[in-house]
C-alpha cells in the first residue's frame, strides 16, 4: 500500500468514527419521552406527554384539541425538554428553605420574602412578587432552551 493509501485509509476511517461520535452525542441530547414530559415541538407550539392507559404513550398540546397526530419519535428527535410535570409536582412537595446555586445563596425568610445572597449583597424577592418572579424565570429558561435549540439547527 503506497502512502497515499494509507492516508486516505486514515482519513475515511476518522471520517466514520467522527460521524458515529456525532450520532452518539445526538443520542445523548434527546429528551426521554415519558408521562408527564412536557416542551414544545420543533415549531414551538407546546406539547406534553401522558400515558394512556392501554395504548401507550401520546401527546397533547396547545394547538390540538385532544391529543396530536404527530409522531412520538420526531418529537423525542427535534422536541424542546422544558420538564416532567410528575417530577415537579414529587420535588415541590417537598420543603426547601436555601439552596446555593453558582455561589448564590438562595433563603426563604422569616416573613416569607426570598432573599438571593452574593459576597454580602442581598436582593430581596416580596413576598407578594414571587409568584411573578417564578413565572418570568421559568419563562426566561424555556426561553433560552429554545433560542439553544434553534442555534444548534442553524
Amino acid at each position: 500500500m503506497s502512502e497515499r493509501e494509507i492516508a486516505e485509509k486514515v482519513i475515511k476511517d476518522f471520517k466514520v468514527l467522527v460521524s458515529e461520535a456525532e450520532q452518539k452525542l445526538a443520542e445523548l441530547d434527546k429528551p426521554e419521552l415519558r408521562h408527564g414530559w412536557y416542551g414544545v415541538n420543533k415549531y414551538g407550539d407546546f406539547r406534553f406527554v401522558i400515558e394512556k392507559e392501554k395504548d401507550g404513550l401520546a401527546i397533547g398540546g396547545s394547538d390540538c384539541l385532544g391529543l396530536c397526530s404527530e409522531a412520538l419519535a420526531d418529537l423525542q428527535k427535534e422536541g424542546i425538554e422544558f420538564g416532567n410535570f410528575v417530577d415537579d409536582f414529587k420535588r415541590n412537595s417537598k420543603d426547601l428553605e436555601e439552596f446555593e446555586v453558582n455561589d448564590i445563596k438562595v433563603k426563604l425568610d422569616a416573613d416569607g420574602d426570598i432573599l438571593l445572597s452574593e459576597d454580602g449583597d442581598t436582593i430581596i424577592i416580596e413576598k407578594h412578587g414571587r409568584e411573578e418572579f417564578h413565572q418570568k424565570l421559568g419563562q426566561l429558561l424555556a426561553y433560552a432552551k429554545r433560542k439553544q435549540m434553534q442555534e444548534k439547527q442553524g
